[in-house]
């Protein structure tokens, strides 16, 4: 585990879906790839959140990913599908027997919650 700048409080929404879509690529790694090692990297930069997850296991056939994932699994659709609801945008990079890497990155205006000093401020009528 790894984690990059310095930590910010997420949205709500956008909290709970990382975690899913953390808990899932790294469960797609031990499930599926049979992956004997896994990194998980958070960076907090001022434009974006990143999270990757990166496996050393089999990979996914590409006919697999480019079809969104395997019928009646749901792990790949679902995490494309919690991406777009919280903004962001989720690549998925793997060859067979050379691992994948999952990154996920949301805009930074959508990822991060607006400290109460800042909203206040920046709220009409108020402050002035």
């Amino acid at each position: 585990m790894k984690v990059e700048g310095t930590s910010k409080d997420l949205a709500p929404l956008v909290r709970d879906d990382v975690h899913r879509i953390a808990c899932e690529a790294v469960r797609n790694a031990f499930r599926h790839a049979h992956a004997s090692r896994i990194e998980v990297e958070i960076h907090y930069d001022r434009r974006q959140l990143r999270l990757r997850v990166v496996d050393n296991g089999k990979g996914i056939d590409q006919s697999v990913a480019g079809e969104g994932g395997r019928p009646g699994h749901f792990g790949l659709p679902g995490m494309q599908e919690r991406a777009k609801l919280v903004g962001g945008k989720l690549a998925l990079l793997s060859r067979r027997d050379s691992g994948t890497e999952v990154e996920l990155t949301i805009p930074a205006a959508v990822a991060y919650t607006k400290s109460p000093v800042t909203a206040k401020a920046m709220s009409p009528g108020k402050g002035t």
